[in-house]
């Protein structure tokens, strides 16, 4: 993998990092599932495996060569809730705790990373990720717990800038990938839980528009299923189904990095603590295609270096509150520090 494409992934995974944090009954009953934060410490921990990649030659052209890739990534994010203020209003701060990644190649280990290991901390990886372990963001959540604005997002470019020199060159990308965009997708968020009350066996789609760095805007499609409605260890747990697609719009995309025709396709369940409004577990198995084109200099909306991708991957994630999850523990195997 290269820099720029180890700066990318790094940069779509905080995206993917953020936008995380949202028994059958068949007696009639409703259910309102609304996403509350509470006052408190939270860690969301996402385990990431990415099962396969290919790669192949440009657009139209025969392959190149394929590459098996196996990836495995963990990001534990940390929030944390202010009490509200006299208007209701609350403060969260988010910061990565810990970040993990292990890469192989044929069965060879190429790229090892813990942020939790010092002697990770010149490693190729550790560099592209210093920033993020670096930044604070900040939102601002009304007295209905929406998000009304964020900051500290925009002061990462600068850190990566200051550990690569390289990203001097991307404001363009800078530009559409800051506070206010990022808000936005954190709205998006949001509003995968229905508008109304539902009773088991209810269904509802939820489709949006996201902004994406180097993509574009990602047109999404989600069917949600409310399957069950049980108690699970004290809570209150509704299960909800997910399928689902993402497309990119061909739009102009600006920067050194262009992403294009990609598509995804989804599907998994969600865990929702009805009384808490937590959405403490999900489970999400992805089908991802993409093009990608690295531009050369005074053509950053004509890439000449191109390449086809399919990836496989597995994600899950697992919210603890006001306790510190496993993963908190240095592992005792430093040499495969994503693989706990």
């Amino acid at each position: 993998m290269t820099r720029r494409g180890s700066i990318k992934q790094t940069v779509l995974v905080f995206l993917v990092s953020l936008c995380v944090v949202a028994g059958a009954r068949a007696d009639g009953k409703t259910y309102t599932l609304r996403q509350q934060f509470q006052p408190g410490t939270y860690y969301v921990v996402m385990h990431m495996d990415l099962l396969q990649a290919s790669i192949a030659g440009p657009e139209g052209q025969d392959a190149k060569h394929t590459q098996g890739v196996d990836m495995k990534q963990l990001f534990v994010l940390k929030m944390v809730v202010e009490k509200p203020d006299d208007a209701g209003n609350k403060t969260m701060t988010l910061t990565y705790a810990r970040i993990a990644q292990t890469m192989k190649a044929s069965g060879m280990a190429i790229l090892q990373y813990d942020s939790m290991d010092p002697g990770s901390a010149n490693s190729p990886i550790g560099q592209n990720y210093a920033p993020l372990l670096k930044a604070k963001i900040k939102a601002v959540l009304d007295k209905d717990d929406n998000i009304t604005s964020v900051s500290g997002f925009d002061a990462i470019w600068e850190e990566m800038k200051k550990a690569n020199p390289a990203m001097g060159t991307m404001g363009d990308m800078k530009q559409s990938f800051n506070d206010e965009s990022l808000k936005k997708m954190i709205q998006a968020g949001q509003e995968y839980l229905p508008t109304k009350p539902v009773a088991v066996g209810d269904t509802w789609d939820v489709e949006q528009k996201i902004p994406a760095p180097m993509i574009g805007t990602m047109t999404t499609k989600m069917n949600m299923k409310l399957d069950s409605v049980e108690e699970k260890a004290g809570r209150l747990t509704a299960t909800i189904s997910v399928q689902g697609t993402a497309e990119s719009e061909n739009g102009d995309r600006k920067g050194p990095m262009l992403i294009k025709n990609m598509a995804i396709k989804q599907d998994g369940h969600l865990l929702f603590d009805i009384q808490a409004g937590r959405m403490f577990s999900t489970k999400m198995k992805q089908l991802i295609s993409l093009s990608m084109a690295i531009a050369q200099p005074g053509q950053e909306n004509d890439g000449q270096q191109s390449a086809g991708m399919a990836m496989q991957s597995n994600v899950s994630t697992k919210e603890y509150f006001n306790e510190e999850p496993p993963e908190m523990t240095p592992p005792a195997d430093k040499k495969t520090p994503a693989n706990q």
